[in-house]
């Protein structure tokens, strides 16, 4: 029990550092003067910085505490062995956050306003900017490359830069997002149940109304549906009918030799879509376009290109 107790105190403490510090620099960031001057934020690092400042506050907090509760001479028993390499880890956590905070990107109609550690912030127009390109990881990420090839900035992909993509390919910047990539884009990471109009009563007659939702596409008469339920395997993208009836299963069309979660769906054509199979544990991911109405698949990765 006061194993437990102690438990529950350290993580409430480290719970309340972190909302006191996300407090205060949320109210004093350094970008607000950009977003009013127009801008928006293509990467910030603020809420990792906050994370590290969290730990620098744990990393000092035997300091304050124990000559206050238990006297000097127990923080001098600790010996140098213990208090030089907690020191040094507090001033790295400290650094670190304070290089983190530093690392923004902005970008308006004009182009990036870009802030590095140890830099000057600079401006980048549109016409200095070359292509966008993925990075070589399975991560979601981006680098911003100038006419010489060398990373201007780099920024995750996902709804909230989708915008910063938009804009970039308005002022003629070649971008080269991969499939992958896209479909999963396209695809929630918040269950949909509720949001779908007259086909939440649709679903809600399916077998399936108690089940969360992450995509959704919708063709005459009847919808492909992306479910997140992991006890679906491989049958978690379904095709339902106008009446709640099953038109057909995932399994149906795509034969595996054992359950395949399905994490991503979109619309590709007016009779095809698009879904993404995780096939490892190594995350190797597969991706067949499907015809909905023949239910067959038409192509699949590496027939894709980006």
């Amino acid at each position: 029990m006061i194993e437990a107790l102690a438990v529950i105190s350290v993580f409430a403490l480290i719970s309340g550092i972190f909302l006191i510090r996300l407090f205060i620099g949320e109210k004093f960031f350094l970008g607000r003067k950009y977003l009013s001057q127009g801008y928006q934020i293509l990467l910030s690092r603020r809420f990792d910085a906050y994370i590290m400042d969290t730990l620098a506050v744990c990393f000092a907090s035997p300091f304050l505490f124990i000559p206050l509760f238990f006297g000097k001479s127990v923080l001098c028993d600790m010996g140098k062995v213990t208090i030089y390499p907690m020191l040094i880890l507090l001033a790295v956590t400290f650094l670190c956050g304070r290089l983190l905070e530093k690392s923004c990107v902005f970008y308006n109609e004009q182009g990036l306003l870009i802030s590095k550690p140890f830099r000057r912030l600079s401006s980048v127009q549109w016409s200095e900017i070359k292509d966008i390109q993925k990075r070589y990881t399975t991560a979601q990420l981006y680098n911003v490359l100038d006419q010489n090839g060398q990373r201007l900035a780099w920024f995750p992909l996902n709804l909230k830069t989708q915008p910063f993509l938009e804009l970039a390919q308005k002022n003629g910047i070649s971008i080269c997002i991969s499939k992958e990539d896209s479909i999963v884009l396209h695809t929630s990471n918040k269950k949909l149940n509720g949001t779908l109009g007259s086909w939440d009563a649709v679903l809600a007659q399916s077998v399936y109304s108690q089940n969360d939702i992450a995509a959704f596409v919708q063709f005459q008469n009847f919808s492909v549906v992306l479910f997140l339920d992991k006890r679906l395997n491989e049958n978690n993208v379904i095709a339902i009918n106008q009446d709640g009836t099953i038109r057909w299963k995932i399994s149906d069309i795509i034969k595996q030799t054992g359950p395949i979660p399905y994490v991503a769906l979109k619309r590709e054509s007016e009779k095809t879509i698009s879904v993404m199979a995780v096939i490892s544990h190594q995350y190797h991911r597969i991706i067949y376009e499907i015809d909905v109405y023949e239910q067959k698949v038409v192509r699949q990765q590496p027939d894709f290109a980006c």
